[in-house]
């Protein structure tokens, strides 16, 4: 029996992705980190809970990836769209107990911007 897994992308703008940006500037260890959280994100999609994973209560439909390495915290903002996607949108070393709202409001503005060019808006 074939496990349908989840394709996990990465915001990008006008050819540029602050995400991948994000992840040239760790050191390796750290990436190879992330990339196994990203693998448990396409392997169990929207089924994936805490530890790992968690709702962002204040933006319906956006979740982080919650990455703990050598003493570091990271979070990944991501949502789902139709046909077993993650979009990853945004991506941050957490430094405090609470999650900046500006971040959280970029990863939200990012959503909007993707679901609204789903739908069909494009200008």
């Amino acid at each position: 029996m074939k496990i349908e897994t989840f394709k996990v992308t990465f915001y990008t703008k006008c050819g540029k992705s602050p995400v991948i940006k994000f992840l040239s500037e760790m050191n390796n260890d750290t990436r190879i980190k992330v990339f196994q959280y990203i693998e448990k994100l396409k392997q169990h999609g929207n089924m994936l809970r805490e530890p790992f994973s968690k709702k962002i209560g204040s933006i319906k439909g956006l979740f982080e990836l919650c990455v703990e390495y050598n003493n570091n915290e990271y979070r990944f903002f991501y949502f789902f769209k139709p046909g077993r996607e993650a979009v990853i949108v945004h991506a941050i070393q957490k430094k405090r107990q609470k999650t900046d709202s500006g971040e959280l409001n970029t990863a939200a503005i990012r959503m909007k911007e993707i679901q609204k060019q789903g739908s069909g808006d494009r200008k």
